[in-house]
């Protein structure tokens, strides 16, 4: 008795586990050399994704041998995320929050106009190509566009409000705006320095 207990235990265990692995989806692809996919300098292959609540999209991976991989996920509601090397040196990896309704996917390189083949492992539904023009979330997060520069530099500090300062010392600045300076004070040889407000 306790050993046909066991065996359902493990059945079950077993079945369950292969569920959580059956959405993992390996989609062999190519990003084309072609007018018609070029995208503000960059080859690009796009995806659609139906995510549903019973089957959602939980992450992508894309990875390639022949160019330097650039992911981009395009949620429902119109929000784009990005990535370039989370899955390891030239690969891409994008883990997604649960949002129901159509993802986009687009896969491109890098470089400029890096076509090649490439592998994307979903753990989701299926991906389906799609000719459909990208959102200009998505064309703002290619490579070198204005929403790169912008969701690169939000991590960093957004404001910093200063009281009273004796002494500020900066060990790495990505970019310094200075709204107001009243006085500068050189901690080493020399004087005081009388400041001005920018322009």
């Amino acid at each position: 008795m306790r050993i046909a207990r066991l065996l359902c235990v493990l059945s079950a265990l077993s079945i369950a586990s292969e569920h959580a692995h059956a959405q993992e989806v390996i989609v062999l692809g190519r990003v084309p050399a072609l007018a018609s996919s070029l995208v503000r300098n960059h080859y690009v292959q796009v995806y659609a994704v139906d995510a549903r609540p019973d089957k959602p999209l939980r992450s992508v991976q894309l990875s390639s041998k022949e160019f330097d991989a650039w992911l981009i996920a395009v949620a429902p509601d119109g929000t784009a995320y990005f990535d370039d090397q989370s899955g390891g040196v030239n690969d891409a990896r994008l883990r997604l929050p649960p949002r129901t309704g159509e993802w986009l996917i687009v896969v491109t390189a890098y470089d400029p106009r890096g076509p090649g083949a490439f592998t994307l492992t979903v753990d989701g539904p299926r991906p389906v190509p799609t000719s459909r023009r990208l959102p200009a979330a998505a064309i703002d997060r290619l490579p070198g566009g204005k929403g790169v520069a912008a969701d690169l530099a939000h991590p960093r500090v957004d404001t910093v409000m200063v009281r009273k300062v004796d002494t500020v010392r900066v060990m790495q600045v990505d970019t310094v705006r200075v709204m107001r300076v009243d006085t500068v004070t050189r901690t080493g040889s020399g004087s005081a320095v009388r400041g001005t407000t920018p322009r």
